[in-house]
C-alpha cells in the first residue's frame, strides 16, 4: 500500500491553486540515486524507459497548495506490489496564484514534473511519500506572463508500517489538520473584525518595496512587511522615523499626520527607496 500526501512551504503568496491530472510511479530493477535538488518540470516520455509505470493517481483534483502549509494532507491511496521504485511524475493541467496584487492564472509548461527519488513497497506493508511543494519558489513572473515552474521535493515519511499504523498515523495527522485550519479561521476573522483603520500595506519582496510611489491622506498608517529572508528596514531620509532591522515576516507601521512628501530608504541597501505623498 502507498499512501501520496501534499505539504507546502509557503510564505509570500496568499492563495496557489494547483490541478493534478496524474501522478505516475516507475517500477524497475535498475539502481537510481535519489537527486536531493528541487525539480522542475521536465516534459518526458515514459515509453523511452525500460521497466513498468503505474498510475498511482488519477484526478482531475485541485489543492490550494497555501491551504496545505505545515499540513499533511492525504491525497490519495493505491496498492502497489512489492518492490522498489524509481521515481515519480506529477502531471499538472493548471495553476492559479493570488498575491496582494490579485489572482493571475498561471502558464504551464509541457510535460511532467520528474522526481527521482525511489521507493520501496514491502509484502503487506505501507510506504508514504509526501510532495513538499515551495509555492513561493514556483511562481516566476515574466513580463505580462506568470509562469509555473514547480519547485517540489519528494520525500518517505516511513515506510514498513502495517496497515493499521499508518492508519493511525493518518487519521492523528487529519486530525491536526484540522485543528490547523480552525485556528487559521479564527485568526482570519478576527483580523477582518478588528482592521487596522485608514491603512495601507507596502510588502518588501525581491530587495524593493512593492509600492516604490503612493500618495495617502493625512492620518494614514502604514505598514511595511518584509517578505524576503535578508533584513531589511524603512529609514526616514530625514531622520524622521526608522523601523530598525525586519526579520523575515516582521512588520512595522507608521502614521503620518502632516503633509507633505516623505522620503525613506533600506539601511541595509539605500539603493531601494520609496516615497510617501502624504495630502
Amino acid at each position: 500500500m502507498l499512501q501520496l500526501k501534499v505539504t507546502d512551504q509557503a510564505h509570500n503568496i496568499t492563495s496557489f491553486n494547483i490541478t493534478v491530472d496524474k501522478i505516475t510511479a516507475h517500477f524497475s530493477n535498475q539502481t537510481v540515486t535519489a537527486t536531493e535538488n528541487d525539480t522542475e518540470g521536465v516534459e518526458t516520455n515514459e515509453t523511452e524507459e525500460e521497466g513498468t509505470w503505474i498510475t498511482l493517481f488519477t484526478g482531475p483534483k485541485t489543492v490550494d497548495l497555501v491551504e496545505v502549509k505545515s499540513i499533511y494532507d492525504i491525497l490519495g491511496e493505491t496498492e502497489l506490489a512489492s518492490g522498489t521504485y524509481t521515481q515519480i511524475r506529477v502531471y499538472v493541467s493548471s495553476a492559479s496564484v493570488t498575491t496582494e496584487n490579485g489572482t493571475s492564472e498561471l502558464k504551464i509548461p509541457s510535460g511532467s514534473i520528474k522526481l527521482v527519488r525511489p521507493f520501496t513497497i514491502e509484502p503487506n506493508k505501507t510506504t508514504s511519500l509526501v510532495l513538499d511543494w515551495d509555492a513561493d519558489k514556483s511562481v516566476v513572473f515574466s513580463g505580462p506572463n506568470v509562469i509555473f515552474k514547480p519547485v517540489v521535493r519528494i520525500f518517505t515519511e516511513f515506510t514498513g508500517k502495517t496497515k493499521t499504523e499508518a492508519d493511525d498515523i493518518k487519521a492523528s495527522q487529519a486530525l491536526d489538520a484540522t485543528a490547523k485550519r480552525e485556528m487559521r479561521k479564527i485568526e482570519q476573522n478576527k483580523s477582518e473584525e478588528n482592521p487596522t483603520p485608514n491603512a495601507k500595506q507596502i510588502y518588501i519582496r525581491n530587495f524593493i518595496y512593492t509600492s516604490a510611489e503612493i500618495r495617502i491622506p493625512v492620518g494614514t498608517t502604514v505598514i511595511w512587511t518584509n517578505r524576503d529572508s535578508a533584513i531589511h528596514t524603512v529609514t526616514s531620509n530625514s531622520g524622521l522615523f526608522d523601523s530598525g532591522p525586519l526579520g523575515r515576516d516582521e512588520s512595522w507601521s507608521y502614521t503620518f499626520t502632516e503633509a507633505g512628501n516623505y522620503y525613506y530608504h533600506c539601511e541595509e541597501h539605500p539603493y531601494n527607496g520609496a516615497t510617501v505623498h502624504v495630502y
